[in-house]
């Protein structure tokens, strides 16, 4: 409502002297966007931590099951988008509360995941490389080895080599 008649005061400036007019509509406009900031500020700080927890909780449950039930062979490497539609939120809103967290964006994270759980993979010993890649998502055993060793600094092979 009161950004709604800024905008009508805005409006009504059409007949005023020019340089009069530009000054006046600039300082509604800064009003605007102050108020703007103000609300979403206000948005985001309402954001209960309990509830934040739950939610991060609620991904972690996801993200587990995605490879439990291997939806990675099926869909592919897991999107932001994919967990924000989970859980109810929009991958803004998914990737805001991911970052303020954790440090890193949402698809970093859910990256890191991954290669966690490939790490757990790769100590066990069942599977090829290859078919590891395969069952996570990835399109190619050399791209799984990329994305491996720019988290770890190591290829699988070597990484699971020396834990051997």
């Amino acid at each position: 409502m009161l950004i709604l008649s800024l905008f009508r005061q805005i409006k009504e400036l059409s007949g005023v002297y020019k340089g009069h007019k530009l000054n006046l509509i600039r300082g509604y406009i800064a009003l605007i966007l102050d108020y703007c900031n103000f609300y979403y500020e206000r948005q985001v700080g309402n954001r209960s931590a309990e509830r934040e927890n739950d939610i991060l909780a609620n991904f972690e449950k996801i993200l587990n099951n995605y490879y439990e039930t291997g939806s990675g062979m099926q869909l592919g490497l897991p999107t932001v988008s994919y967990f924000a539609s989970q859980i109810n939120l929009s991958p803004k809103y998914f990737g805001e509360l991911i970052k303020s967290h954790t440090g890193c964006t949402a698809q970093q994270y859910i990256q890191s995941k991954v290669i966690e759980i490939s790490k757990d993979n790769l100590l066990s010993g069942r599977n090829s490389i290859a078919s590891l890649a395969w069952e996570l998502g990835y399109k190619s055993q050399e791209h799984f080895s990329r994305v491996f060793k720019k988290y770890t600094g190591i290829s699988p092979s070597n990484f699971r080599n020396k834990a051997l």
